[in-house]
């Protein structure tokens, strides 16, 4: 991707990834030409239209106006709208772990306590203006073909964040880590689910609140 690790801190803006500002994760800013190549602007505008007004609400020709390239050239890039969907996902895959990992590495290099700032981040992240829930929760709930790039994408990011979770358990002596990092995962998404629905960050609270429960119960 093209922002640097906790670059809009502490993660996920709409590229769920890219460049400048948004929330999906850590940042992306549509509209800038300078140096960017064409890929990176199509990619940045991507993000943050598909981030605020959905997959299936953004044209190709939305993307076209906010990036400044051509139509041809996006095509160039991108065979297709749904390839590009899946390129989208797959820098803002890359970005939000970044950040994530990046957050609690600048709290802690204690394993067992990055696990119980988890919460911590997310809640700063629910609580910015452009919060509009997980890009790839989003995804999978408008895309409905289980063979869509993008939905492959999708899933595929799901496991390496709790894989990461998991190996944070491990480090941290947990015998269960594989289950603790699906528990904390699924966790993560339905506080993300609640902050969006209800508008509110109080949602990474309640599930801190599980999260330290079951990380005491664990062993």
């Amino acid at each position: 991707m093209s922002s640097s690790k906790n670059q809009n801190s502490p993660l996920l803006s709409h590229d769920g990834g890219g460049g400048g500002a948004s929330s999906e994760e850590p940042g992306v800013g549509g509209g800038v030409i300078g140096k960017v190549s064409a890929k990176e602007r199509i990619l940045d505008a991507a993000a943050e239209l598909f981030y605020a007004g959905g997959i299936n609400s953004t044209g190709v020709d939305a993307i076209v106006a906010r990036s400044g390239v051509a139509k041809m050239t996006l095509y160039k890039h991108f065979e297709s709208k749904d390839l590009l969907v899946a390129a989208w996902l797959r820098r803002s895959s890359q970005l939000w772990r970044g950040n994530l990992e990046g957050s609690l590495d600048a709290i802690s290099q204690n394993p067992r306590e990055k696990l119980d700032h988890v919460f911590d981040v997310l809640g700063k992240w629910f609580g910015r203006a452009d919060f509009r829930g997980c890009a790839f929760i989003n995804c999978l709930a408008e895309l409905s073909d289980p063979a869509h790039p993008a939905r492959v994408v999708a899933a595929e990011h799901r496991k390496l964040v709790r894989a990461y979770l998991s190996r944070l358990a491990w480090e941290a002596g947990f015998k269960e880590y594989v289950m603790l990092g699906e528990v904390l995962g699924m966790l993560a998404d339905g506080a993300t689910v609640a902050a969006l629905a209800e508008r509110s960050p109080d949602a990474a609270k309640n599930a801190a609140a599980v999260a330290a429960t079951i990380l005491r119960s664990a062993r």
